[in-house]
């Protein structure tokens, strides 16, 4: 019976063999950023799942039906990506650069206009995007490698190839996305009181929005829109708080107000607009002379006023624009104003300032976007390679120098640069999407802070959406933890199953042999 014995050691090596090749040989964690997810108006955008729990492919495999995608961005077009979803891909995760936070981006023009494109699109799976690391990197090209492999000349080769090579599994530890119960925007505001009774002098306001947008609000930085504008309100606070610690000649108030939600229609500058005009304890708006509103400032010196309506000749509104004009001539700043009328038949307003002008105030907005569609505004691309510390400085220091020409008939101080240095690093080291700012967030606490060293009566709003008609509702999940197991292919098991079941079956016979020889035969 010496056949049988090395029948069946050679089997029960096969099978421990097989068996030691385990289905989940290594594992990877990473974080990934989920793309937009939210409602306003009614409207729903981005994508409408969160989990992901099924194998990875790549986005030129032949099979993509309920397969996690992963592609790289410059692979990534518009029309690959409606085919992803057309023809069933489960998930896509989209791979960034290593570097798309550390140098400026090639192509970015294209990337703009892929960017706002997907925004349009109904997207049904979840989409991730993360930065390419070294596993990542390892992962995509065993893939790769795997693939190409199993391309073989004949179908059995391609079957053995399949076998022995590995692929990935890919799953979130999250829980599906759902609505924010929890979503709030915050708003500040502070002031400068000029000599006199508060209530009979007449108010400049600085308004600017914090927030930013991109395709993932986890990636959105925005160190152009708007992080430049909110340093150029803070600079300006601490500018002009120092005209006003002798104040016996001034007889302006100055206002400064930080609003949420400027992505999503505006929606904490209507907010505090309503609470002031409509409350009868309130009189911040009932003199205003101009609201200048701050928008983009950091990548160009040709900046544009926008308005809604033109100032009449004889109003403040004319006498400050025309100081604006002459200051840009002064320092060498490209200046023009540009009118545009509100479109009534739009649900979403163009610039921060015609939420002034619908309630009939005197407002404009400066940025060196020369139009509202520009997708430079709403984009993940904006990081500190495409702003300038020196064009913020310069900037900023037109607004104040036009502003103290107009109230104070005087040139402005100097600029503090390590002050704008210092914001501009806080505000872009983190992400700035309105869905991840809780009240007591560290950077809404160092706001409130920062106003209330140089401003007076320094107030923090906290807004919350209307539970029976929310104008706009948050979704969560927007950071979400995936792991990428090794395992072996699905033909692999039943490899498997089928050399179990040949070895239980050959023992089977040999025992069945053994007896039948020993108690039967004669």
């Amino acid at each position: 019976m010496s056949w049988t014995k090395t029948l069946t050691a050679f089997l029960t090596a096969v099978v421990i063999v097989m068996s030691c090749m385990t289905p989940c040989d290594g594992s990877y964690a990473f974080q990934a950023f989920r793309m937009q997810q939210y409602q306003l108006h009614g409207v729903s955008y981005g994508c409408k799942s969160a989990l992901v729990n099924m194998e990875v492919r790549l986005a030129n495999s032949d099979l993509i039906l309920r397969r996690c995608i992963f592609i790289r961005i410059a692979d990534l077009t518009i029309d690959k990506f409606q085919a992803l979803i057309n023809n069933g891909a489960g998930a896509i995760v989209v791979l960034l650069p290593s570097e798309f936070y550390t140098s400026p981006m090639e192509n970015r023009k294209d990337w703009l206009e892929l960017e706002h494109q997907i925004m349009e699109e109904e997207v049904p799976v979840p989409v991730y995007f993360t930065v390419e690391d070294a596993n990542l990197t390892s992962i995509y090209t065993e893939i790769q490698q795997s693939a190409d492999a199993t391309s073989g000349s004949t179908a059995i080769a391609a079957i053995l190839d399949s076998v022995a090579s590995f692929g990935y599994q890919i799953y979130s530890d999250g829980k599906e996305s759902k609505p924010d119960s929890d979503a709030k925007l915050v708003n500040f505001y502070g002031k400068l009181i000029g000599f006199g009774i508060e209530e009979q002098l007449p108010t400049i306001a600085f308004v600017t929005h914090y927030d930013s947008f991109g395709i993932a609000p986890g990636l959105a930085y925005g160190y152009d829109t708007n992080g430049s504008g909110v340093v150029a309100l803070l600079e300006l606070a601490r500018l002009f708080s120092r005209f006003y610690l002798l104040r016996s000649m001034i007889v302006y108030n100055l206002l400064f107000v930080l609003t949420a939600g400027g992505n999503f229609n505006y929606h904490g500058t209507k907010k505090w607009i309503e609470e002031e005009l409509d409350s009868a304890d309130s009189n911040l708006l009932t003199d205003v002379d101009y609201v200048v509103c701050i928008d983009s400032i950091g990548r160009s010196e040709n900046l544009h006023l926008h308005v809604s309506k033109p100032p009449k000749e004889d109003t403040a509104g004319y006498a400050l624009v025309k100081e604006f004009k002459q200051t840009a001539e002064m320092l060498g700043i490209n200046f023009t104003m540009i009118h545009k009328k509100i479109n009534l038949g739009e649900d979403l307003l163009s610039w921060e300032h015609e939420r002034f002008s619908l309630r009939r105030l005197p407002a404009g907005t400066i940025s060196h976007f020369n139009h509202h569609v520009d997708k430079g505004r709403r984009t993940i691309s904006d990081t500190r390679f495409e702003a300038n510390v020196d064009i913020i400085e310069k900037n900023v220091k037109f607004i104040g120098e036009s502003v103290a020409r107009y109230i104070f008939n005087l040139s402005s101080q100097s600029l503090h640069r390590d002050f704008i240095e210092t914001w501009m690093h806080q505000l872009t080291k983190q992400p700035r999407g309105a869905q991840l700012f809780g009240k007591d967030h560290n950077l809404l606490n160092a706001f409130e802070q920062v106003m209330t060293a140089h401003l007076k009566d320094v107030k923090k709003i906290i807004m919350r959406p209307d539970k029976k008609d929310p104008e706009f509702i948050f979704y969560d999940s927007s950071l979400m933890q995936l792991h990428a197991y090794r395992v072996k292919p699905a033909l692999f098991d039943l490899f498997l199953a089928v050399g179990i079941a040949a070895y239980v079956g050959i023992v089977y016979l040999i025992v069945q042999v053994i007896l039948i020889t020993k108690y039967i035969t004669p």
